[in-house]
């Protein structure tokens, strides 16, 4: 999205209308209670709602089935989580829900189906590629190759994540599962794969597994394209001669980036959706540049979190100390896996038994 077309978000507004697919209670991933309906808010017009208020479920739900007309005060417009070209009406405790005595338009059952918003409509890879990021899709896919299993902390815990290679008969992706659906899916089979989400990593778009993701096997794919030769990467032993990294911090709901501030306070609002938190719960990143040295050749390579934070637990590493980090880099000797495109780095492994390491 272009910056003459950024979303401008409300810090307090109004929407009247029909609520309507009102969802049951549902528990994010930082054990937040929420539901998430649709409102009717012009004749041909539906936005999506994502309510953080529990309480106000039975009200949605009573409303939604008698086709009672709502007005929901002190609401937020933020960026949609489902298509990030979009917007949604963000509900908290703060925001009030009344009957809505005029309407300048009648009911209109939403057309939108519902499995559609959830992602069940299912897109070719080429497709999948052409859409936007954080949005829902459904693939049929045939495994093509898979990583070993790494391991990458979010929100402060370590968890396993594996990297897989999908493709059909239009393009392949890169699919990333966490946790419980690391190694469920076997090499040369195909399979249904519902509430995936998309993703811009490095450049590329890629696809990523959420909690509601599902899977479901499938008769064999044909015509389905090939894994692309991995003859790009480049793998030398050598030393870090300079590094520079960078923490990034964002949050959970709108992904908008946070900045920590200096003092000791738990909590921590949000610049973009305007949500408070604890700090603990925002997403944590970190990336840079280094110079690599091997023979007599230097290359300068940009490294990501995922690589960085595998190499930190390898190594019982804090990943809280960028600092710290740097020094282990420049102080010891490393076998570095590279693409020579993209010049980013792919595997990192210290050389513990090289003569004259630092230990």
């Amino acid at each position: 999205m272009s910056a003459s077309k950024k979303i401008k978000l409300e810090e307090k507004t109004s929407v009247c209308g029909f609520i309507q697919h009102v969802s049951p209670i549902k528990t994010s991933r930082t054990n937040n209670k929420y539901f998430n309906a649709t409102v009717q808010v012009q004749r041909d017009t539906f936005k999506k709602v994502a309510c953080f208020d529990v309480m106000k479920h039975s009200t949605l739900v009573e409303a939604s089935q008698a086709r009672t007309p709502l007005k929901l005060t002190d609401v937020q417009i933020v960026p949609s989580r489902l298509d990030s070209a979009k917007t949604e009406v963000l509900v908290n405790y703060k925001s009030r829900v009344e009957v809505s005595r005029q309407l300048s338009f009648s009911y209109q059952k939403s057309t939108e189906d519902d499995h559609d918003s959830a992602g069940e409509k299912f897109k070719t890879l080429k497709e999948v590629q052409n859409t936007p990021e954080f949005n829902k899709v459904a693939v049929e896919v045939k495994i093509l190759s898979a990583k070993e299993v790494s391991v990458q902390i979010v929100r402060e815990l370590p968890i396993q994540k594996q990297e897989v290679i999908v493709g059909d008969s239009t393009a392949t992706m890169k699919l990333t599962l966490w946790d419980e659906m690391v190694t469920k899916l076997e090499i040369g089979k195909s399979y249904r794969l519902n509430q995936l989400s998309t993703r811009l990593f490095q450049n590329v778009k890629t696809i990523t597994a959420t909690k509601a993701t599902s899977i479901e096997s499938i008769d064999d794919l044909v015509n389905c394209l090939q894994a692309p030769e991995d003859n790009d990467v480049i793998e030398k032993e050598g030393k870090i001669t300079q590094v520079g990294l960078v923490m990034h911090f964002s949050c959970e709901m709108c992904k908008g980036k946070v900045a920590l501030p200096d003092d000791d306070s738990k909590f921590i609002r949000c610049p973009t959706c305007k949500m408070k938190m604890a700090k603990q719960t925002l997403q944590k990143s970190m990336n840079g540049t280094l110079c690599f040295s091997y023979g007599n050749q230097k290359v300068k390579l940009s490294i990501f979190s995922s690589t960085l934070f595998t190499m930190c637990i390898a190594n019982h590493l804090s990943v809280d100390n960028a600092e710290n980090i740097e020094d282990f880099l420049l102080s010891n000797s490393f076998r570095v896996a590279y693409s020579n495109e993209t010049k980013n780095v792919q595997n990192i492994v210290h050389l513990t038994n090289v003569a004259g390491v630092n230990q």
